[in-house]
């Protein structure tokens, strides 16, 4: 390698360092950038999962085959509806709850 070559040589290297040194700043402002926006942000709770109406059903069966047949049907009817399938999803935890509080003297 002649002189012509390592000058050439070494200018291509000082460029591609100059592009690195400027995407390494980019990256470092990002994190200062990310910290201090972490630092605003208030972590949110984790969602609970989402029960399903078959869900409920099996805790309903569980309960009504366990004798409390009739006070499964009072807590479908104390939602204002007749059947299990025209509870309102929102509703589903609050009726697991008390389902399952069914002989655990807690009623």
């Amino acid at each position: 390698m002649n002189q012509q070559e390592m000058v050439n040589t070494l200018t291509d290297v000082k460029a591609e360092l100059y592009v690195l040194g400027t995407a390494i700043d980019s990256v470092l402002e990002a994190l200062e950038v990310g910290e201090s926006t972490a630092a605003k942000v208030k972590p949110t709770p984790p969602e609970e999962p989402k029960l399903s109406l078959e869900e409920v059903r099996a805790v309903l069966a569980d309960k009504s085959m366990a004798g409390f047949r009739d006070e499964v049907k009072a807590l479908i009817t104390s939602f204002g509806v007749n059947r299990l399938s025209e509870v309102p999803a929102d509703k589903y935890k609050e009726l697991v709850e008390q389902a399952e509080a069914l002989g655990n003297g807690s009623n």
